[in-house]
């Protein structure tokens, strides 16, 4: 179930800095300074590919206590954003419910999400469960961040709370923005939800599940397997 690191690498790589305010109080980052701490993740990540999780933390936490810095004394709501559309969808939010709001780059967010991922790597499931869990608060429309956090759950056999996880995922997933991700995101989260509802018992919930990814991605052949398997349970039912 866990998302290949790889793929979390090059999905940092393509995020897009992006800083706006709609409060009273100006955002103290610039996108150059956006940019330095992209990089500092990006190290990370490769750290992380690398198997080297102790020593990606360093920076990881480097990043966080930077952009912990800079909010200090800030009462403004804060996000992150992976790209312009993001934020804009955030930002119009904000201008409805008349809040201020300040919309930062998606370094910070992706920090919080590879230290948790390097603390399960670490055995240190409690840490990391914060870590996504700051990560999924500061970017709710993030569907990747909820996906990790209901792994987590999930190895933590917290059935009920990755079952909530993963629909909240999928929720997220189907209303992107992110046309290019959408579906990779969405067939993630409902493989996720396919995955706890077999271990609750309930295998034509998870078949109905795998059927929805496969109507997605005729080719995911991880649904495709997960399906074969719930069908050979089925029929060894009384």
């Amino acid at each position: 179930m866990r998302y290949h690191l790889l793929a979390i690498c090059l999905l940092l790589c393509q995020a897009i800095p992006s800083v706006a305010d709609t409060g009273t109080q100006p955002v103290t980052t610039t996108r150059a300074d956006e940019a330095e701490q992209q990089q500092h993740v990006d190290a990370a990540a490769k750290l992380l590919q690398q198997g080297k999780p102790a020593e990606a933390l360093d920076g990881i936490d480097k990043v966080i206590a930077h952009f912990e810095a800079v909010r200090k004394d800030k009462t403004d709501v804060a996000y992150c954003a992976r790209s312009p559309a993001e934020s804009l969808v955030y930002l119009a939010e904000a201008a409805k419910n008349n809040t201020a709001t300040s919309v930062y780059g998606s370094a910070w967010c992706d920090a919080y999400f590879l230290r948790g991922y390097a603390l399960i790597e670490l055995g240190r499931a409690g840490e990391a469960r914060a870590a996504l869990e700051r990560a999924v608060h500061l970017a709710p429309r993030e569907a990747h961040y909820r996906s990790e956090l209901a792994e987590l759950y999930a190895r933590q056999k917290n059935w009920n709370e990755a079952l909530a996880a993963f629909d909240a995922s999928a929720t997220v997933a189907e209303e992107s923005v992110d046309k290019e991700r959408k579906n990779a995101e969405l067939g993630r989260a409902l493989r996720g939800k396919g995955f706890v509802l077999v271990e609750l018992g309930k295998l034509d919930e998870a078949e109905a599940m795998y059927r929805r990814c496969l109507a997605l991605d005729p080719a995911d052949k991880k649904a495709m397997n997960e399906l074969r398997y719930v069908q050979s349970r089925q029929q060894k039912q009384p």
